[in-house]
């Protein structure tokens, strides 16, 4: 966040699946990184607590907790705010189970899709979905790297961390579909591709935020990719004002220059209490559906 922000990187759109969509609709909310920082660290805080664990234990028959502490940690930090509500546009990533699909979500309970999205099988029940009663599970079991959703949105540029523990064998067998189209993301030419080092860390150790959050700032991350990502953002100041019937161009290399001039997107998704890499500059763009 506060890298991203320092090199002047605005952002149009965010996005994100399981923590990633925690992280990203506290920025989408506030456009702040210092107070997105703060809360999510107040509410990893929350999820230290081994005394609210035991209470929300649960004969274990679709999963091991109730699944209310957790939704109550979620909707005291959004209360009843909606999607659309937020200051930049936003979406996260769920897995419908119901109909075994891939859904995503820009619009209604942002609490509730939050916690959808942050699901994990055998933990957390599935979330039963207001508007039409599908099931929905943690988005990361069908993608867990959405750059390709964001494109799809209109984002022209997209900033991609991927925080996902491949560490674990149950994490390797719940994201196995999703390698081949991490692999896609990865190789795109619109993305700009960035792991942080998180794979000593374990699942769901959210009392080390502090430490997490403050190695990722310190790393210095391949430097050609930070130029790339910057070059993009000066492509699109330059010829962001220009029309698509305006912008022409007599060689193959004068279009593929002009292949940023359009949105930055910035997306995070991870089981670690991993802070997505956006920058603070306010967005005039909209989404598109």
């Amino acid at each position: 966040m506060r890298a991203l922000c320092e090199a002047g990187i605005p952002v149009d759109l965010i996005g994100g699946t399981s923590i990633g969509s925690l992280m990203g609709a506290l920025y989408a909310e506030d456009r702040s990184h210092s107070r997105m920082r703060m809360r999510a660290k107040e509410w990893a805080m929350e999820m230290t607590s081994v005394f609210k664990k035991v209470l929300d234990l649960t004969y274990p028959v679709t999963s091991m907790f109730s699944g209310a502490a957790f939704n109550s940690s979620i909707s005291n930090v959004f209360k009843s705010k909606q999607i659309e509500d937020l200051r930049i546009p936003y979406f996260n990533i769920t897995t419908d189970i119901t109909a075994s699909a891939m859904r995503v979500h820009t619009d209604g309970s942002l609490w509730r899709y939050i916690r959808a999205s942050m699901s994990l099988s055998g933990y957390l029940p599935p979330l039963c979905d207001p508007k039409d009663g599908h099931l929905l599970m943690d988005g990361g079991y069908i993608n867990n790297l959405p750059a390709d959703v964001a494109r799809s949105m209109g984002a022209k540029v997209v900033i991609a961390i991927d925080v996902l523990n491949m560490a674990e064998i149950q994490t390797r067998l719940a994201y196995v579909c999703c390698v081949r189209q991490l692999e896609s993301v990865k190789s795109s030419d619109y993305c700009e591709y960035i792991r942080p080092p998180i794979d000593r860390y374990r699942t769901l150790e959210f009392g080390k935020f502090d430490e997490i959050a403050e190695s990722d700032y310190q790393t210095d991350y391949d430097e050609e990719a930070m130029e790339s990502a910057q070059s993009d953002m000066e492509l699109y100041n330059r010829y962001g004002e220009h029309t698509e019937g305006e912008e022409t161009a007599d060689t193959d290399e004068e279009l593929e220059g002009r292949r940023a001039a359009g949105h930055t997107t910035s997306l995070s998704s991870s089981l670690h209490p991993q802070t997505p890499t956006v920058s603070d500059s306010p967005s005039k763009q909209e989404v598109l559906p």
